[in-house]
């Protein structure tokens, strides 16, 4: 999950615009391609969108981690799996 991810699903359980999440931090356009994951956001801009829509920085950055924590997970066993079944496919699928 990717910061686009998280603030889209925050956006959609407020059930929210682009241009009613974005408010007048961002330009809709710009936020739209945040969530799309084409352009990065600022961490100005983030925590200003955070406070914008009253959500809890911290429960914000926590999200990410866990999920970053799985993803890495996941990733350590299909490198396993591949070096132990000696399978250069599956670990040059991981770049």
């Amino acid at each position: 999950m990717t910061i686009g991810d998280l603030l889209k699903q925050y956006r959609i359980n407020q059930n929210k615009t682009l241009q009613e999440f974005a408010g007048n931090i961002i330009d809709r356009s710009y936020y739209g391609k945040v969530e799309r994951n084409v352009h990065q956001i600022s961490a100005e801009n983030l925590i200003n969108l955070l406070r914008y829509n009253q959500i809890d920085a911290t429960e914000f950055i926590e999200t990410l981690y866990q999920n970053y924590q799985s993803q890495i997970q996941i990733q350590r066993k299909i490198m396993e799996e591949a070096y132990y079944h000696v399978d250069k496919d599956k670990l040059k699928k991981l770049n």
